[in-house]
């Protein structure tokens, strides 16, 4: 079964009733819950700063947001634990092949970032530590729901942020299987079932 990795911008699709994004993400949960596919999450997700909104402070705030958006009965796929980033019981150990993966991810996507916060902070001890904090958490969680996406065997995945296209080939090489703007996603799955 075809299986698809929503990013974060997608819950974001939805919240903000974005079209016509949103209209083709409630196609593909149409289609997930005809069992035609399978949608999961990225938990990474829940640590994502809700636009105008203080971070979560647990998993459970974010199982309440998914649910008022009707998306609580999607998978949610574990991330590496990243102190900050990470929720207890919600993510793996790293070490090994899973922090390769990772790293490999992280150069992709962001070849100029340091995988250490501290490190990219120190680079630019001019700036306000507040504001690096925030984009090197944004980065790293993008890094994080593609790890979630190849680690875990997906094959489109799913985002309206156009870093993953404009760092498409690399990410392909890597195993992304693919990435698709919800409305292409929407027309490469109904090519596939005629």
């Amino acid at each position: 079964m075809l299986k698809l990795t929503l990013d974060h911008n997608c819950i974001i699709d939805l919240d903000e009733d974005r079209q016509p994004q949103a209209s083709c993400l409630h196609e593909l949960l149409e289609l997930h819950d005809a069992g035609s596919l399978e949608i999961r999450l990225t938990a990474v997700s829940a640590a994502e700063k809700p636009y105008g909104k203080p971070h979560l402070t647990n998993l459970g705030e974010f199982q309440e947001r998914l649910e008022t958006l009707g998306i609580e009965r999607l998978e949610l796929l574990k991330p590496i634990a990243y102190l900050g980033i990470a929720f207890l019981d919600w993510c793996v150990l790293g070490g090994g092949e899973l922090s390769q993966l990772d790293e490999r991810i992280h150069k992709a996507l962001f070849p100029d970032l340091p995988m250490k916060l501290a490190e990219y902070i120190e680079l630019r001890a001019d700036q306000d530590p507040v504001k690096l904090e925030r984009d090197w958490r944004n980065k790293k969680c993008d890094v994080l729901s593609m790890w979630c996406h190849v680690y875990y065997g997906g094959d489109i995945f799913v985002t309206s942020d156009k870093n993953f296209f404009e760092k498409l080939s690399p990410l392909l090489e890597i195993g992304a299987g693919d990435i698709l703007r919800p409305c292409d996603a929407v027309a490469r799955i109904g090519e596939h079932a005629t």
